[in-house]
């Protein structure tokens, strides 16, 4: 009997905690229900999920495409007159996997060829299952990944492969091509769950896309469990503040933003002796570590914690120390939230909005969302004491909710464990 084997589309590779936390906890309840199980991953997946879990990397459509960047390179150009030519590469490049899938399908031929197109088509045509970790990432924010990631979908139903969707986003959508290649996939999926409690849902029903069975659970991370983790820079500081903090260099009035939430910080460190816990969510890149050694330079802050961990069970068990938070990073929400710690969510933009406010509404706290163009110091600083306040009423529904949806989000797991269980008989 062949081993049994699922092809994971995984964001969790090196950029932040909080897509690994999504994709860690799939991968870690893919294994528990089926030890035996091949599971293949992202290229980007980090050494310590791969050696932990025991994975296997294998390519993406969207580093298939990523060899243009080579043609540009010799070209020494990324003049628009290349975009035709670039959209001819993609074409032809998918095209080139659809061939080898069907190909295997149609007479059962693999070439044994090692190039990124033929591994992704090997991954696609001997899986069990095609799984969609939970995420944002069907969206035109993301144009070329959602894009991308859709046709591998597709293809996956073209090789008679199950596709299932867990804790999906989608949209919003402004290009014609996005929205057919929503149309034509999401009918076809045999499960689907979304993460926020109306949003997908009802933009699907206006795209007049079929969503069968689908319905709201909630995010992949919710039954995520803890790691402990050495605790530093404990002190008897009468309330730690949790703190995730980025912001786009593109955003409006940026300096008037970050002076707005530095001042926050330091009326909470400075006035109220409030011990300040930040929390490195994108661990990739050095831009939001940056920022906070701005913050807490300009800011004068007394008493700083700096968190920063590959880990995302770590990033979790550090964030429980904290009284009252705020946080800008989808993830942090969640990681307070599933805690129990009352949080006011950041967000920029309507991508972002809706991706805060779908979470919170699982939670019945809206007033919880604060858009950063409206952040003034003292605001924040009295709505973190009232929630300080009102923390012993509203720990225990906070927890009961993430249960509750954590529960539900399993049904996406058992659906793929029934695939792969199944190739064992």
């Amino acid at each position: 009997m062949a081993q049994p084997q699922a092809m994971l589309i995984n964001m969790g590779g090196r950029g932040n905690i909080g897509d690994r936390a999504m994709a860690l906890n799939v991968i870690r309840q893919l294994r528990e229900g089926s030890p035996e199980a091949r599971l293949l991953v992202g290229p980007h997946t980090l050494d310590f999920m791969v050696e932990e879990f025991d994975l296997q990397r294998y390519p993406y459509l969207s580093h298939c495409f990523s060899r243009w960047g080579a043609v540009e390179q010799r070209l020494g150009t990324k003049a628009r007159w290349l975009k035709p030519l670039q959209y001819l590469f993609y074409c032809l490049d998918s095209l080139l996997v659809l061939l080898l899938i069907m190909l295997k399908r149609l007479f059962n031929w693999d070439p044994g060829w090692r190039f990124m197109e033929a591994e992704l088509a090997r991954a696609i045509s001997t899986s069990q299952v095609v799984f969609f970790c939970g995420g944002g990432y069907i969206t035109d924010v993301g144009r070329l990944e959602a894009r991308s990631n859709l046709v591998m979908a597709w293809f996956a139903t073209l090789a008679g492969k199950p596709v299932i969707m867990s804790g999906q986003g989608f949209g919003p959508f402004d290009s014609w091509l996005s929205r057919f290649l929503v149309k034509l996939v999401v009918p076809r999926l045999d499960t689907i769950t979304f993460r926020d409690v109306e949003g997908s849902e009802q933009l699907l029903q206006q795209l007049g896309v079929e969503i069968g069975q689908g319905k709201a659970v909630g995010d992949d991370a919710m039954s995520l469990p803890e790691r402990q983790v050495e605790q530093t820079g404990q002190t008897d500081a009468p309330v730690k503040l949790g703190v995730n903090f980025r912001i786009s260099p593109f955003t409006p009035n940026l300096e008037q933003r970050v002076e707005a939430f530095t001042r926050f910080l330091s009326l909470a460190s400075n006035q109220l002796g409030w011990q300040i816990h930040f929390y490195i969510f994108e661990t990739w890149r050095p831009w939001e570590e940056g920022l906070v050694d701005s913050i807490i330079t300009d800011g004068e802050l007394k008493d700083v914690v700096i968190h920063k961990t590959e880990d995302p069970r770590e990033a979790l068990y550090l964030t429980r120390q904290c009284d009252v938070a705020i946080g800008i990073s989808y993830h942090f929400i969640v990681f307070a939230l599933k805690l129990g710690i009352p949080v006011l969510a950041l967000f920029t933009g309507e991508y972002y909005r809706a991706k805060m406010s779908g979470l919170l509404a699982w939670y019945g706290k809206g007033d919880w969302v604060v858009p950063v163009q409206q952040m003034e110091a003292e605001a924040l600083l009295s709505q973190c004491q009232v929630m300080l306040e009102q923390r012993e009423q509203t720990r225990q529904p906070l927890v009961d909710k993430t249960v509750e949806m954590a529960k539900n989000s399993r049904v996406t797991i058992d659906r793929a464990l029934h695939f792969l269980n199944a190739g064992q008989r």
